[in-house]
């Protein structure tokens, strides 16, 4: 853990453990954006936006109450990306 950036969620600067230390939950939905928006309509915190990855899928990330570090991502790659898998 000592190469991770400072602020990175999961990593101890002070010496204590935190809740949810090095646990990821990732939630695959249907319709990511939409659930982002009602997220964000119930005034939760988000610690990163909306966001299209290098593979294709789309996600934004919260933390829980208990500082869990939640991943709500797209269901499925897009049909380029499963062809490059599969096929390469």
């Amino acid at each position: 853990m000592n190469n991770l950036a400072d602020d990175y969620p999961l990593k101890v600067s002070d010496g204590a453990q935190k809740d949810g230390l090095g646990v990821e939950t990732v939630l695959k939905v249907d319709e990511v954006k939409d659930v982002y928006h009602q997220v964000i309509a119930k005034g939760y915190l988000i610690y990163s936006v909306l966001t299209k990855r290098p593979w294709g899928m789309i996600d934004f990330i919260i933390f829980d109450p208990d500082g869990y570090y939640i991943r709500i991502t797209s269901k499925d790659l897009p049909y380029f990306y499963r062809y490059l898998l599969t096929f390469g």
